[in-house]
């Protein structure tokens, strides 16, 4: 590829392509094992990274390459200078600089689709942490404050930092498992600061207003993660509302209307666990009710009326275990529209299709759908696998069930045999 960047810069020398060869090398540093190969690459890197900022000394996404980079080459070495660290920082601090001139020259699309600097200094902060030197906690310390100093200015403009702070947060709560040599993961006193920090922010943005459909749609989703980690009836609630806002923008998409009624079901499935069949009830009916509406707008979409079909199911599943046979009905026409609208490229409508019918008493044409799903996804090369559909309990009914064995077992003999 490094070829191909010299071919590009000759047709085009005044493009500067420093920071791709950079990225190159740095991406090769992680595809060799010697350590006196890996050191070539990450100096290869650093030197083309300080090319990009003495060709274009206001891309801050260049100051934040060059930041890692040395981090990185820290880390490789496994030698931690207190100078580079304080060169780490001084980038960041400067690609943060960068950053809030951009804000505050009001070019809008930094707001949203480039925080690259808030993100990676903040990451970098809890990345500083887990390094095995003896300062790895004071050196997190005081990049923290840092960051937390210069985090104001991006604020004041946009309140969304506070979720990208919230998410970027978790990011390093999923990553705690770090691959870096002789790592000390995060304590658990720093998961519980973290995670008082992501509610913190969080309790910042609980009913922000804004026209971008997407920035609403993120806010959903990071409310909806939070309320399943803490059982939040609050944070669900929350999150409904804010994919309610990204849907009244834009009613014509099938997401949105999907989105809420994944976090009303969860609703109803917590009211269930505290016994309260009415609120869960109600809590089914409104995602019901928001089903309805979306089939008007959005119109016949295979996303919507396949998870149309499955929250119906899971609806007459858990309010009166299948006693409900009209839901079930329901439930299958929007599954065969889901199954027309696939195409046969989906297997979840015919599975779904199999389950409504064994509830409603109807074992042989559940079989039957069974038997054209595997028709319908087996060839020449790959008979249709129904290891996952004996697993499902919704099947349970089906194990001594003559046919079925037959079934399944003739299409996992044959798997055997492809392998």
């Amino acid at each position: 590829m490094l070829d191909w960047i010299d071919k590009a810069e000759k047709l085009a020398p005044d493009e500067p392509l420093s920071g791709i060869r950079g990225s190159c090398y740095e991406l090769l540093v992680d595809q060799v094992k010697q350590s006196k190969k890996k050191e070539k690459h990450i100096n290869n890197a650093i030197e083309q990274f300080e090319s990009w900022i003495k060709e274009s000394p206001q891309e801050s996404r260049a100051y934040v390459e060059l930041a890692e980079a040395v981090l990185k080459k820290n880390i490789i070495l496994e030698k931690y200078k207190p100078k580079d660290f304080e060169k780490v920082l001084s980038l960041f601090c400067q690609s943060v600089e960068l950053d809030v001139a951009a804000l505050k020259s009001e070019k809008s699309y930094y707001l949203y689709y480039n925080n690259v600097a808030f993100t990676s200094f903040l990451y970098a902060c809890y990345e500083i942490a887990i390094l095995p030197f003896e300062q790895a906690l004071k050196t997190h310390r005081h990049f923290l404050k840092e960051f937390k100093r210069l985090s104001t200015d991006y604020i004041k403009k946009d309140k969304f930092y506070f979720y990208i702070w919230a998410k970027t947060l978790g990011t390093v709560i999923d990553h705690n498992k770090t691959s870096h040599k002789n790592c000390i993961p995060l304590s658990k006193n720093i998961i519980i600061e973290i995670k008082k920090e992501i509610e913190d922010k969080l309790s910042h943005v609980t009913s922000l207003i804004s026209e971008d459909k997407d920035k609403l749609s993120n806010l959903g989703h990071v409310f909806h993660e939070i309320a399943k980690d803490k059982k939040s009836f609050a944070y669900h609630k929350i999150a409904v509302n804010y994919f309610h806002k990204a849907q009244s923008i834009d009613p014509h998409t099938w997401c949105y209307p999907v989105y809420a009624t994944n976090v009303l079901k969860d609703i109803a499935l917590l009211y269930l666990e505290k016994d309260n069949v009415k609120d869960a009830q109600i809590a089914f009916k409104n995602g019901k009710k928001i089903f309805e509406e979306a089939e008007i707008t959005v119109g016949e979409d295979f996303t919507l009326f396949s998870y149309y079909g499955k929250f119906l199911y899971t609806y007459a599943k858990y309010i009166g275990d299948f006693i409900n046979k009209s839901l079930l009905e329901e439930a299958r026409q929007k599954l065969l529209v889901a199954k027309r609208l696939g195409e046969k490229f989906y297997d979840s409508p015919y599975i779904y299709l199999a389950k409504v019918a064994l509830k409603l008493g109807e074992k042989n044409k559940c079989i039957e759908i069974l038997k054209e799903c595997s028709h319908a996804f087996s060839n020449e090369y790959y008979n249709y696998d129904f290891k996952q559909i004996r697993k499902n309990k919704d099947f349970d009914e089906l194990k001594n069930n003559i046919k079925f064995q037959r079934l399944t077992k003739v299409i996992n003999e044959d798997s055997k045999q492809d392998m």
